[in-house]
This record gives structure tokens, C-alpha cells and sequence, in this order.
């Protein structure tokens, strides 16, 4: 007969503190009962786009980190061509370098973003024949050609280590048959070593990864998985690759800890632990002769050629981490005092401020509510009553601008946290436009009419600025006067998708959320947003991590409309109050905790 376990499985754990995180919590869930959260152990596997490179290429080389990166060299396809052209990587973005003396190929690269080496290679166009064993320095901006080149002529070779203590393997020559012979670089001079690697091993194939005195191979073609390691003299046979890449992969780390990937097939890539490799996921591209840097638990893969042999600029990151993550989550509140909607918001969870809104018949409230992070109190009304009017600032410094009294209003009032002061007005009056920042260094944009241009707030005036790319309203925003993110909004009368970018002196298109939405509220900064509930009373909410839009937890009750918090990031402490709810308005309060991640693998005790 089924226990209980098997039929309804395990209950949550109800712990008043996190466990010991260590390998054997992976996957196990519980609630921690001190600081009210829900968390749970994963382990992380997974590559991801990042920034596509300037220059299609393949055969190229690099090193560094996936924050501080270097590619340079590589060959085309159909045309006989090679690069000297360098590229950085910010963890973002690749930038132009300067250029190398000498165009080339299927060549080897070590070292950092300021301090790389390029050797060996086919310079001048992807012709077998040609090969070289040009040795070059780069610091950072330019290359400098070292005179002593390498002993052996050889393209399509591997090397690890830094700009001063590399080492150079395999290869061919273009000649019949592979090179087994090793080379040392001392930071001016090569030398001959009397480690080989293993006979008739196909090392045009391969890869390596490690320091000078500690390095690892592997990769495969037709016949071979094969690993070797390489001590500083020798190398030694390791355990084989799980899987058959098809040749022309690539690999990073170290000798204990690496990860090899690519290749002319689409199977997983592997990382090793120093004993034993474990299929992890596939590139989301697949291709061969990539360029490579990074670590095993954190590389990047860089161009390449795909299965149609056509080039790629595709740039993507791998990350392997085991995370003890607090679960994202919305709980209820203190109920407001007054039940409105389009009111205006701002502040934190614990020193919260709404004002104003729309009661139904019999019409606009100026009502005003701090917040404490338990309860709403009763505070000095504003001085003019209205709804659709926008809030920025902090609870004892906090701002309303605009709104909609029997028409479109241009009313500023601030707060000392005791009473309202009438300012400057708005340059151009605007009801459902979104806002940002603080007292003293505000910033309005968009409403209904259509107004595109912007406004900034010195704490007393308002000066107009720059243009929003559309005329559109009611959408969210977080940051300041010179970093801000506009979220969804009404455009054409529907809600959209849109999202723009401000930087103090101009507006840029940015990435779209995946829901369309209006009336949605906002919490966080530029880069760091949360875009919450909207109309027509959706309860779903969307993280933009600076990179990508995804799904985060959603509220309760379905809202738009709504006041809502000014937290210094989306997974800061945040709230939405009242708002258009069902079937009219509501007063209900909702606390937002948001997910973090609070211990890495690096830290975990081995089970």
C-alpha cells in the first residue's frame, strides 16, 4: 500500500534558519520561518546570449574572462581571408582593439585582455600551404611582433598559460599528418620540450586550457575522445570525453576545472572536475572553430562556423553555479484607508506615500497615506484634489505632479513629510504621465495628449527636455534624472510592449517586455527593473535583469492603476497599493520580497 510520501510527496521544510549548504541540499525546498522566505537549492547549467562580436570569423583565438575578454585573428569561409583585427569583450559588449601585425588564422592564443599572445597560424588567406610561427604581444591597445618566433612552423595548433609563461602544442605544418611536438614561452623566447602528446592524435582537433606547468587537452574527431594533462614536462592520458563533438571544439579553465564545447556536431558540451567529465547543455548556436576564454563555471563561446557553413558573430556565456535562492514573492499587507484608483505612489515598504486618486462618483480625493510596513496612517491632504497625477522622491521628501482635476492639470506640490507646498508648475500640463527620481533631481514624461518631451525637476522648477521616442501614457518607470527605465504604457490607445531608455539628455528604444500592458506600476532602477500588474487588471509581473525581460511572481489580485514603491532595485523590498481592481477599486496592500541568491557553489561544503 502508498504511504503518504508517495501519494501526496514530502512537505516542505520549516526551518528557522538555511541548512548547511552543501551538495546533498541540491534540490531540496524549505521555508525559513525567521526571515519569512521560501528558498530552495538549484544547481544552474546553462549557456546564454551575450553581445554579438563586430566580425564574423572562425580559427580565430582569445583570452581573458568573460568580463574582461580578447579575440583576435581568424579566417573566413568562401573568401580567402584572414584577420589581424581584435576585439574586446566588457561582459556585454565587444569593442574595437588595435590591430595585429600579422593576419592570420587557426592560430594560438593565451593570456589576458591587457596581456595576450597570438602564435603561430595561416597568415594571408586560409591556403594550407601557408603557415607561420609569428609571435606577437598585445598590452592592451596595441601588438608588438616579437622576432624570436616559434621552432615549428604550425597552424591549427592549441596553448595555454599568460603573455610570459605559455605553452604551445599539436598542430600541423601542412604537411602529411599532425604535430605532437610541445613548445615553452618564457615571455621572449620559445623552447623545445621533450613532452609529446600521444602518436596520431588528430591535435588540430583539440583544444587546451591551464598554466604553463599545469594544462589540459581534450577534444575529438572521427576516432578520438581523448584527455590529456600536462605537468610542466609531460603528458599524461586522462579519462575520455563522454561524447564525440566532431572535431574543431573548443576549451576553458584549468587542469581540475574545465569545460570543452562546439565542435561539427550538436551534442553537449562536458565539464571537468579533475577526475571525470559530465555531459552538460549543447551551444544554443551549434558551430565549430569558435573562439574561447573564461572558466569552466563561467566561459564564453565566440563565432565560429555553423552546420550551413556560414559565419557567425554569436557570442555566448556559460554559467554553472549552485545557488541557495530565495523565492520572489508577493504577501498582503495593511489595507489603505481609502479605496482609490490612479492615484500616485511613492517611497519604500517600510516609509511608504500615495496621494490623491479617483474614487468613482463622486469623483477626485486628495487624500494623502504614509506607510510603515504594517499600516497606513491618515496624513495632510494635498492642496489640490485630482487623479492620473504621478509621485517620485522619498516619504519625508516626496513630489506630485500633474494629474486631472474637471481637466488636465500642470500642479506641483511637494512634501516635507508633515505638509504640502505648491511649485513650479509643469511646463505643459499632462494627466497619466509616469515619473522618476527624486525631489531635487525629478524627472516627468509622457500623458495623455500625447506629450513627448520630458521634464526636469530642480526641486522648484521644472525645465523641458528632450523627446520621448512616442507619445503614449500610463506605463512605469524606475531610476533617476539621468538614468531611466519607461515600461509598457498606452500607445494608440493599447496597451504595449514598448520600453525606452533615458540618459540625461536623450531617448533610446529598449528591449519590449513580453506582455503588453498599460497602467502597470514600477519598482527599481535602469537596470534593475520590475514592471508590475497594469490593465486590463492583470496580476503578472516582468524582471529586466539589464539583459532580458523574464516572468517574476505575480500579485495576488489582478491590478492597474495602482500606487506603488520606488525600491532601489527589483529585488528590493517593494509595494503596490490600492488600484483598479475588481469590480472597481480596491485598498488592499501588497508586499513585495524579492528573489536573491544567497550562497554560490564556491562556498558549499562537499557532501
Amino acid at each position: 500500500m502508498a504511504n503518504y510520501s508517495d501519494i501526496r510527496g514530502y512537505r516542505v521544510k520549516y526551518l528557522s534558519s538555511d541548512p548547511t549548504l552543501n551538495t546533498s541540499t541540491e534540490g531540496q525546498v524549505w521555508y525559513n520561518s525567521t526571515s519569512g522566505t521560501l528558498k530552495s537549492l538549484v544547481q544552474i547549467k546553462a549557456w546564454s546570449s551575450g553581445g554579438n562580436m563586430g566580425t564574423a570569423r572562425r580559427g580565430g583565438a582569445g583570452g581573458g574572462t568573460v568580463t574582461a575578454g580578447l579575440a583576435f585573428g581568424g579566417a573566413s569561409y568562401t573568401v580567402p581571408t584572414t584577420f589581424n583585427n581584435t576585439e574586446e569583450y566588457s561582459g556585454y559588449i565587444w569593442t574595437a582593439g588595435g590591430n595585429m601585425n600579422t593576419a592570420r588564422g587557426f592560430l594560438g592564443g593565451s593570456g589576458t585582455q591587457t596581456a595576450g599572445l597570438a602564435f603561430g597560424g595561416t597568415p594571408g588567406s586560409p591556403n594550407q600551404a601557408q603557415v607561420t610561427t609569428a609571435t606577437e604581444e598585445y598590452n592592451g591597445s596595441t601588438w608588438a611582433s616579437n622576432p624570436t618566433g616559434l621552432n615549428t612552423t604550425r597552424r591549427l595548433l592549441a596553448g595555454f598559460g599568460t603573455q610570459t609563461a605559455t605553452i604551445a602544442f599539436g598542430g600541423d605544418d601542412a604537411s602529411p599528418g599532425f604535430l605532437t611536438n610541445t613548445e615553452s614561452y618564457d615571455g621572449s623566447t620559445w623552447t623545445s620540450s621533450p613532452g609529446s602528446l600521444a602518436s596520431g592524435i588528430e591535435t588540430g582537433s583539440n583544444a587546451g586550457a591551464g598554466i604553463q606547468t599545469a594544462g589540459i587537452t581534450a577534444g575529438t574527431n572521427i576516432t578520438y575522445l581523448l584527455t590529456q594533462t600536462w605537468n610542466g614536462s609531460a603528458w599524461a592520458s586522462g579519462p575520455n570525453l563522454n561524447n564525440n563533438q566532431g572535431g574543431n571544439n573548443n576549451l576553458v579553465g584549468t587542469q581540475t576545472s574545465s569545460l570543452v564545447f562546439g565542435g561539427s556536431s550538436s551534442l553537449p558540451s562536458e565539464q571537468w572536475d579533475g577526475s571525470t567529465w559530465t555531459s552538460t547543455p549543447a551551444l544554443g548556436t551549434q558551430r565549430r572553430n569558435t573562439l574561447g576564454f573564461g572558466i569552466a563555471t563561467l566561459g564564453l563561446a565566440g563565432g565560429g562556423l555553423n552546420p550551413s557553413n556560414t559565419m557567425v558573430t554569436t557570442t555566448e556565456e556559460y554559467n554553472s553555479n549552485i545557488n541557495a535562492i530565495t523565492k520572489a514573492a508577493w504577501s498582503s499587507g495593511g489595507n489603505t484607508n481609502t479605496s482609490r484608483y490612479e492615484l500616485g505612489g511613492t517611497g519604500i515598504l517600510t516609509a511608504g506615500l500615495i496621494a490623491g486618486g479617483y474614487l468613482g462618483p463622486p469623483g477626485n480625493t486628495g487624500a494623502v497615506e504614509e506607510y510603515n510596513g504594517t499600516s497606513w496612517s491618515n496624513q495632510t491632504s494635498l492642496n489640490t484634489s485630482r487623479r492620473n497625477l504621478k509621485g517620485f522622491g522619498i516619504q519625508t521628501a516626496g513630489t506630485m505632479a500633474g494629474g486631472y482635476t474637471t481637466g488636465t492639470s500642470a500642479v506641483t506640490e511637494n512634501y516635507n513629510g508633515t505638509a504640502w507646498t505648491n511649485t513650479g508648475n509643469l511646463n505643459t500640463g499632462r494627466y497619466g504621465a509616469t515619473a522618476s527620481g527624486t525631489q531635487t533631481t525629478g524627472l516627468i514624461f509622457g500623458g495623455s495628449g500625447g506629450p513627448t518631451a520630458s521634464e526636469e525637476f530642480n526641486g522648484s522648477t521644472w525645465t523641458t527636455g528632450n523627446s520621448t521616442n512616442t507619445g503614449d501614457r500610463r506605463g512605469a518607470a524606475g531610476g533617476s534624472q539621468t538614468a531611466t527605465i519607461y515600461a509598457n504604457r498606452e500607445t494608440s490607445s493599447a496597451a504595449s510592449t514598448n520600453v525606452e531608455n533615458y540618459d540625461g539628455t536623450s531617448w533610446t528604444t529598449g528591449t519590449a517586455t513580453n506582455i503588453a500592458r498599460v497602467y502597470n506600476s514600477g519598482t527599481g532602477v535602469q537596470d534593475d527593473f520590475l514592471t508590475i500588474g497594469g490593465s486590463p487588471n492583470t496580476s503578472s509581473s516582468e524582471i529586466w535583469d539589464g539583459t532580458t525581460w523574464s516572468q517574476n511572481a505575480s500579485l495576488a489580485t489582478g491590478r492597474g492603476a495602482a500606487g506603488s514603491g520606488t525600491a532601489t532595485s527589483s529585488t528590493a523590498s517593494g509595494f503596490v497599493a490600492a488600484g483598479d481592481g475588481s469590480p472597481l477599486h480596491t485598498n488592499a496592500t501588497e508586499e513585495y520580497t524579492g528573489g536573491t541568491a544567497t550562497a554560490t557553489a564556491s562556498t558549499l561544503t562537499t557532501s
